[in-house]
């Protein structure tokens, strides 16, 4: 499991990671509850340990917010406290924590509480969960569609989490790491072997009032399905993920088919840093995954980038000379 635990004093934040990566966790940490906030939008977390006194923002003032958010209504969230009045306890059962350690507590307690929390973390009535293959994304979401839901649709792959808010069916708003709206979710469609959520929520409960781009689903599915393919088209001169990206020809401005595709980015990027790789050039999340793919497969056709393997000294070229756009 993935816990991130939230304490402004460092030799607790210290203690209780040493206690959970010593059971095979892992652990992220924060001294503050902005910053906690800040690694939920980015982080794929199962469980939340939160202390309860801290300077400016207390541990209750977050979890408010956690509740209020259709992504983080559900997360386990095992709050630390000093204090042992009753009222104090009760109050943090109200918010909606999932269950409360009293400090100091005792280090094999801690481990227990969290994973029984999470082992039995509650899917509210109406709510999805569900292992996703190639398309069952696209699957999902025509399911929501057609039913006309609202709520959050969460994401979970390794390290990262997307979620896509909607209303009645209609996509409002995506995020995967620093992506949104449609270059999230062309990421998400591509990615594979990943696990969903849907919690439900009511229309009042939606934070976004109106949709900032157009993400209708049959348009979105079917860009996806056009850009899958063109890369097919362009499988041979995909330069390996790890293979070193350096620039040897100038970016000019012939015609080709596809359109919308960073490859003045990608350019300026690989001038700036060479070698630096394709799979850092991924997480960089300027754009999509698999915009950024096809745009280095076009400009590694184009003889404008070669790739070198690292240890070897050989270069992946093109013999072609067509010009991307």
């Amino acid at each position: 499991m993935k816990i991130l635990v939230v304490d402004d004093a460092a030799d607790i934040r210290l203690f209780v990671s040493a206690v959970l990566e010593g059971t095979g966790h892992q652990v992220l940490t924060a001294e503050d509850p902005m910053k906690a906030i800040s690694l939920l939008s980015v982080a794929d977390v199962d469980a939340l340990i939160l202390d309860v006194m801290m300077p400016r923002f207390t541990g209750f003032e977050l979890l408010e917010i956690l509740r209020r958010d259709a992504r983080t209504r559900l997360l386990p969230v095992l709050l630390l406290s000093s204090l042992s009045e009753t009222k104090e306890r009760v109050r943090g059962m109200r918010l909606g924590a999932t269950d409360f350690l009293p400090k100091p507590f005792d280090p094999e307690e801690l481990v227990v509480r969290v994973e029984r929390m999470v082992t039995h973390r509650p899917v509210s009535p109406g709510g999805q969960v569900g292992d996703l293959d190639e398309t069952g994304l696209i699957r999902v979401l025509q399911g929501l569609e057609q039913e006309k839901r609202s709520g959050a649709l969460r994401l979970s792959c390794e390290s990262r989490h997307g979620w896509i808010e909607l209303r009645k069916g209609e996509l409002i708003k995506a995020q995967y790491g620093l992506l949104e709206g449609a270059e999230a979710i062309f990421t998400m469609l591509s990615i594979r072997d990943s696990r969903f959520s849907f919690e439900p929520s009511t229309e009042a409960e939606i934070q976004s009032t109106k949709a900032n781009e157009d993400l209708r689903i049959p348009q979105l599915a079917l860009k996806a399905a056009q850009l899958e393919d063109e890369l097919n088209r362009y499988d041979e001169d995909l330069p390996a993920e790890n293979a070193g990206l350096f620039v040897v020809r100038a970016l000019s401005t012939g015609a080709h088919p596809t359109r919308d595709l960073p490859f003045k980015e990608i350019y300026e990027r690989i001038d700036t840093l060479p070698g630096v790789t394709l799979e850092e050039l991924i997480a960089h999340e300027f754009a999509s995954s698999i915009k950024v793919r096809l745009a280095v497969a076009v400009l590694a056709r184009a003889a404008v980038v070669e790739a070198v393997i690292e240890g070897t000294g050989s270069a992946e070229t093109a013999e072609t000379t067509a010009e991307p756009n």
